[in-house]
């Protein structure tokens, strides 16, 4: 993304400094606060702002700062998005588009030892043999690129409840998450099934042996509120607090394990679409062939003049596509 006064990243406020020189005007306000201001939350960050408590700073160099504050707000609330953290970027495909706007991935075939053969012979010339498929990832298109206008009002402004806008600001982060979250679990609209069978341990067995017999080994289970509720019922299930990843929990989305899978909580599961009646209760997925998730640009702020008159008109945005690689790779788990 190019460097633009009117647009924040979570790197402006550092190559305003730079662009600047402004390291040293920085180092005094640290000294004379005792503290280090670039790790301040929103909230403390702007009781200091508007007392002018940031002299050594330019207006640009300390205005940058506090929209790279807004920023941080909004993306924290993404990461602990409704306490199921951005689950979906853990079971997903990471995709880079590197500098373009396109970008295509192998479509990764199965049982794929079956390619390699023993010496030169029936080996047809390059131009004959097989071409492997691909999956584009596109952001050409305008409707990659998802908003949400931040919209505090200006008597909330006025009445300078920093801690009450750092909260506003959080949740819409959440909004963003959420939204990014649902996007990915709604990759897997193609995915195989597997029917019920019995209980949630023989379903996970059943749909584990078929993806097996296709080629591909799951490694994750992503379940909805039903299958999430079946699984801290069944003996077999090891909690996430018998992981030691309790405290990461609300950023990755992981509850725990299962038959060698993580197992992650994500009520979108739910908004998959239902199969011949049924619905998706969860999804099992060989995470590097399942679903691709290709990021163009992370969380940023648009039209971005001040903090203040950002906090009224600017634009937080997001910019990605999200396909599935494999249908086979991942296997749908239906209701009963």
């Amino acid at each position: 993304m190019d460097l633009d006064k009117r647009i924040i990243t979570r790197q402006s406020f550092h190559q305003s400094v730079v662009a600047e020189n402004a390291q040293e005007s920085l180092t005094k306000v640290q000294q004379a606060l005792g503290q280090d201001v670039t790790k301040m939350r929103f909230g403390e960050f702007m009781r200091y702002y508007k007392t002018n408590q940031l002299g050594p700073m330019s207006q640009f160099i300390s205005s940058t700062l506090a929209g790279t504050k807004v920023l941080e707000e909004i993306a924290y609330g993404a990461e602990y998005t409704a306490h199921e953290g951005r689950v979906g970027r853990q079971v997903a495909r990471q995709v880079d588009f590197d500098d373009d706007v396109v970008t295509r991935l192998p479509k990764y075939e199965a049982l794929g030892y079956k390619a390699v053969v023993d010496g030169f012979v029936g080996i047809p010339p390059p131009d004959m043999q097989a071409k492997a498929g691909y999956v584009e990832f596109t952001v050409a298109d305008d409707s990659k690129t998802h908003r949400a206008a931040i919209r505090i009002t200006e008597n909330a402004i006025r009445d300078c409840k920093w801690n009450e806008l750092q909260n506003q600001l959080f949740m819409l982060g959440e909004s963003m998450g959420q939204r990014e979250n649902r996007d990915i679990m709604l990759g897997f609209d193609t995915a195989t099934t597997t029917a019920w069978d019995t209980d949630i341990y023989k379903t996970l067995l059943n749909g584990r042996f078929a993806m097996k017999a296709a080629g591909y080994w799951a490694d994750e289970l992503i379940v909805g509120p039903t299958a999430e509720a079946l699984c801290f019922n069944h003996d077999k299930f090891i909690h996430a607090d018998y992981l030691g990843r309790a405290g990461e929990t609300l950023r990755t989305g992981q509850i725990g394990r299962i038959l060698g899978m993580d197992v992650f909580s994500c009520a979108w599961v739910d908004d998959i679409p239902t199969e011949g009646g049924k619905e998706v209760i969860g999804v099992i997925v060989e995470k590097n062939k399942g679903v691709g998730f290709a990021l163009k640009d992370d969380l940023y702020i648009k039209d971005y003049v001040d903090v203040l008159a950002g906090l009224e008109g600017a634009v937080a945005a997001i910019r990605y596509d999200v396909k599935i690689i494999n249908t086979a790779a991942a296997r749908q788990l239906l209701a009963a």
